[in-house]
Order: structure tokens, then sequence, then C-alpha cells
């Protein structure tokens, strides 16, 4: 897979659907309830309203769409930190390499352990298992048998049920081994999605690779994992 973030072609859609007029708002809003998706520009029509009354239509058709799709239903999971050693240095990042004020932890498999069993004594089922990325400190597989130890841990209320995980992009074999472990969801964050943001963003370490992280999500599905969630810090 190669790069196909357009960012030229993205600049052009928004600025062609610059102060979209009321009309054309509530076009595509009537469309959005229809439940069959929207295209580029519309949704760029969508982003670009600022018109208060129309915010509001938007984010009422925003509700609509989700409870027709998902129902009156709200998913809660806890996170669990693992490792905050990391070979990156993203510079909104608190783990990133060059902060030489945090203190390095990796923990220990009785650590997580104990971490499962105070997560699952308040009532979580979910983690999300996440870590810095480092190739020793944080490797595949220290994150697999960490995942193992969790699954394995039972507390008075019962055990945790499902792992998400986010860890750095791996190739499809890594991903196999990752599938193997039974994770559910796999997430992976591209922050930006805007080529020259990203490079200011991550001057430095493997991260700084635009299309490995951007293909992350191919390379998992090839491998067989069918649930996969994509995110960006909209603050960039």
């Amino acid at each position: 897979m190669k790069d196909f973030i357009n960012d030229e072609k993205i600049q052009q859609v928004l600025d062609s659907s610059a102060r979209p007029e009321k009309k054309r708002v509530e076009e595509v809003i009537a469309k959005a309830r229809e439940l069959n998706g929207l295209t580029p520009e519309e949704t760029a029509i969508l982003l670009q309203a600022e018109d208060r009354e129309l915010v509001q239509e938007i984010l009422m058709a925003a509700r609509f769409v989700k409870e027709s799709i998902y129902g009156n239903r709200l998913v809660l999971f806890a996170p669990l930190y693992i490792a905050n050693h990391c070979s990156n240095n993203c510079l909104y990042c608190g783990f990133r390499r060059a902060n030489k004020d945090l203190k390095r932890v990796a923990l220990t498999m009785e650590e997580i352990a104990a971490e499962a069993k105070a997560i699952e004594a308040e009532g979580h089922k979910r983690i999300l298992m996440l870590c810095g990325e480092h190739p020793t400190r944080s490797s595949l597989d220290y994150f697999i048998e960490a995942i193992e130890t969790v699954y394995a841990t039972t507390n008075f209320n019962g055990e945790i049920r499902r792992i998400n995980v986010e860890v750095a992009p791996l190739d499809v074999h890594e991903f196999k081994r990752l599938k193997a472990a039974k994770i559910g969801t796999y997430l992976l964050f591209q922050e930006t999605y805007h080529h020259a943001t990203y490079a200011k963003m991550h001057p430095s370490g493997p991260k700084r690779d635009y299309e490995y992280r951007l293909t992350a999500m191919h390379r998992a599905q090839e491998a067989g994992i069918d649930d996969v969630g994509m995110g960006a810090l909209f603050g960039l």
C-alpha cells in the first residue's frame, strides 16, 4: 500500500464548500438522516456550517444516525498503560524520548495482574491496553505476554473479557500474532493526516514514517483482525 491522502485535493474540497448556504446545509442534513453516507464534499459542508441553528440541526441528526445504527448503548472501557519507554519524539506527548524528567517504567507481569484485578473490581470487563513504542522495553513479546496475563487474571467479580489494544504499527506476521492473542479492537492514532503537520510533530523515531503508519490498518485486516479503530488529535 502507498500513501493515499491527497492534501491538495482535501483543501480544494474544503475551499469549494466554504460558507455554505443554509438550504444546502439542510439538504445535506436530510441526506445524512437517510443513513446512506455522505460524500467528502457533503461532509465538508457540514464541517463548515457556522449558523447556530444549523449546528444544532447537525447535532440532532448525528444523534439520530448514532441511535439508528448503534442503538441507545454506551460502551465503557478502562485504559491500562503497561510501559512508558518510547523511541519516538512526538512533540505533544509526555512519553517522548527527549523528556528526561519522566520516570520510565515497564510493569512486571505481577504488577499487570494486580492492575487488572483493580480495574475489574471497579466493574470493568473491557480494557484498552497500550504502551510506548520501544524495541526492547515495549516489545511485541512483552505486550502479548501482558495480554495473556490479564486474560488469565480473575477477581471476585470475574475477569476481563475483552482487551482492545493500541500498539505501534506492525507487519502482517506480527499482526497475526496479535490476533492469535485474542484481542478485541486494534486501535491506532495517526494523530494528524496532514503531511506537513505530521512531519513537524514527529521529528524523530519510527513514528516519523507517515506511510507505514497510514497503511497499518490494511496490514491488520490482511492478518485477519476484523475490528479496527482510527484516531486523530483534533488539536493538531
